[in-house]
């Protein structure tokens, strides 16, 4: 939802919140200031623009700062570094773009410093992005069990623009859906421009669908479609549904940073089923930079193995319990990293594959 006033309106928020809270009058200013389309509005030209109204607050504006000496209030940027950011005591905080936080750091720095608030307010605004392990990808999960009414949580409200599963991204009749300010700062020429190009150029399509039609992607540039992956989830069907039947074993044996998965697969006439398990060293998950992997440990997501190594006992183990439940046809690896797999291993997924590895 580029262009679509999400900006003005967190602004106008923000400075209501560190100068003008409690005061109806400075309300309706704030109010009025959200109406009007103000070109390249920042923090300090909000202020600047409203002289007649600085010197009644008492307001006063450095480079990067508003600030109120009657209240002892303060609007100011922060760094983007989490670390730096600890004891703060915020009473509200505005974050932008999201999906652009490679960590955590910030987000969880701004939620706990407002704990001694009794009425404290993060507004995070964004659009999507292709890091569906990140902070952002996660608030808009939890958002969604929220909407869907899966979860009840009143002190978490949010909006989601965006185009509806099965559309047709390049038909005009559904950008609206993802553009509330649509005909009005965001212009349906401009868009369609935008879409040409998406539809003639691979590489433009993600920011096509992140930036105007707010849609997650995968990756940056488009390889598959998540939209078209995620319609095809069933939570209701388990592995166990399958038992004694053909499977298909899969293995990427990866040893440090990366997740090494084991996917198995099961036909049923036309269709495909596939199920994973992901192991990682517990020393990845508790150092790496990917903020989610703890939490996708708890959850199950995840099988944490001893040391700062994969631990392919486990994987060994797992294969063993596979093929005692179900019938494994063939078991394949890459052949870059086959003999990653200790011998034990090694000679069961020799034994079950017919294609040699």
């Amino acid at each position: 939802m580029t262009k679509g006033g999400k900006d003005y309106v967190a602004i106008a928020r923000a400075y209501a919140a560190s100068v003008l809270s409690g005061d109806i009058s400075a309300c309706a200013w704030v109010k009025k200031a959200c109406s009007r389309q103000i070109a390249d509005l920042d923090q300090k030209d909000f202020a600047y623009r409203y002289d007649e109204k600085k010197a009644a607050f008492g307001v006063s504006t450095t480079a990067h700062a508003i600030s109120q000496v009657r209240t002892a209030s303060r609007f100011q940027a922060l760094s983007a570094e989490g670390n730096s950011l600890d004891g703060l005591n915020m009473h509200c905080a505005i974050v932008d773009e999201l999906h652009a936080h490679r960590t955590r750091k910030v987000f969880d720095v701004l939620e706990t410093a407002a704990g001694a608030r009794p009425q404290p307010l993060l507004w995070l605004i964004t659009t999507a992005g292709s890091d569906r392990s990140g902070i952002c990808c996660e608030q808009r999960t939890y958002l969604t069990k929220i909407l869907d009414g899966a979860v009840k949580d009143d002190t978490y409200f949010g909006v989601i623009y965006t185009i509806d599963d099965g559309d047709d991204w390049s038909n005009p009749a559904v950008w609206a859906k993802a553009n509330p300010n649509y005909g009005v700062s965001v212009f349906p020429e401009d868009i369609a421009r935008l879409c040409v190009k998406a539809l003639k150029m691979p590489s433009a399509q993600n920011n096509f669908l992140t930036k105007r039609l707010s849609v997650w992607v995968n990756a940056d540039s488009a390889f598959f479609s998540m939209t078209e992956l995620a319609q095809c989830i069933n939570r209701r069907l388990k592995a166990q549904d399958f038992l004694g039947e053909s499977c298909w074993i899969g293995i990427d044996p990866a040893s440090r940073r990366d997740i090494a998965p084991r996917m198995m697969l099961f036909r049923r006439g036309k269709h495909f089923y596939a199920f994973g398990r992901y192991f990682l060293p517990e020393s990845e998950i508790e150092e790496s930079k990917n903020s989610q992997y703890s939490g996708w440990e708890k959850e199950g997501w995840i099988t944490a193995t001893p040391g700062n190594i994969t631990d392919f006992g486990y994987i060994e183990e797992d294969l063993s319990e596979l093929a005692s439940r179900y019938q494994v046809v063939e078991v394949a690896t890459t052949p870059f990293r086959r003999h990653s797999l200790p011998l034990a291993c090694w000679l069961k997924v020799s034994r079950w594959s017919r294609c040699g590895l």
